[in-house]
C-alpha cells in the first residue's frame, strides 16, 4: 500500500504526473492507476475474507482520483473509483465512546479528524448508494421522507 495512518487507512498506489505532461501520458497514468486500484482492491478483499469479522488490522482502502490537470480525465477517474467498493467504515469496526472522540477533537489529535473524516465518507457513500437503490426501486419519495424525518 502507498501509505498507512495508524494501520487504519490506506490508499491504493497512484502515479503522480507532472502538470507539464501531455494528455496522452496523463491518460496512460490514469489507466495504470486504475489497474493498481483494482489489484489493491482484490488484495484487500482477500485479506478481509481471511477475517470476516474485521478483527485484524486490515486497513480501510480508499481509491485515488487521477487525471492531473485534465478535467475530462479527472471525471473519468472519479466515475471509475466511485464504482469500486473501496471505502470502509473503519470507525464502525471499533468502539469509540463519545467522550473519547470529544477528547480527540478538543486535544486536536490527528486521530479525531481521521475518524471523523472516515465516518463522514462512509455516511455519504452509503447515503448515495441507498438513494441510487431507491431510485432504481422507484421508492425515492419514501426514502427521502424517511431520511428527512430522521435527520431534520
Amino acid at each position: 500500500m502507498k501509505f498507512s495512518i495508524e494501520k487504519e487507512l490506506s490508499g491504493s498506489p497512484d502515479e503522480c504526473t507532472s502538470p507539464a505532461e501531455d494528455f496522452r501520458y496523463q491518460e496512460e497514468a490514469l489507466e495504470r492507476t486504475h489497474r493498481w486500484a483494482e489489484r489493491s482492491l482484490e488484495h484487500h478483499q482477500r485479506l478481509n475474507l481471511k477475517n470476516p469479522k474485521g478483527l485484524t488490522s486490515v486497513p480501510a482502502l480508499f481509491g485515488i482520483v487521477q487525471g492531473g490537470r485534465e478535467e475530462s480525465l479527472r471525471k473519468k477517474s472519479a466515475e471509475f473509483i466511485g464504482s469500486c467498493p473501496v471505502c470502509v467504515n473503519v470507525a464502525g469496526r471499533h468502539v469509540y465512546s463519545r467522550a473519547y472522540l470529544c477528547h480527540l477533537y478538543r486535544a486536536h489529535e490527528m486521530l479525531g479528524g481521521t475518524l471523523g473524516s472516515m465516518h463522514n465518507l462512509y455516511f455519504i457513500i452509503n447515503l448515495v448508494k441507498r438513494m441510487r437503490d431507491s431510485i432504481l426501486d422507484d421508492t425515492f419519495a419514501e426514502f427521502k421522507k424517511s431520511f428527512l424525518e430522521k435527520y431534520s
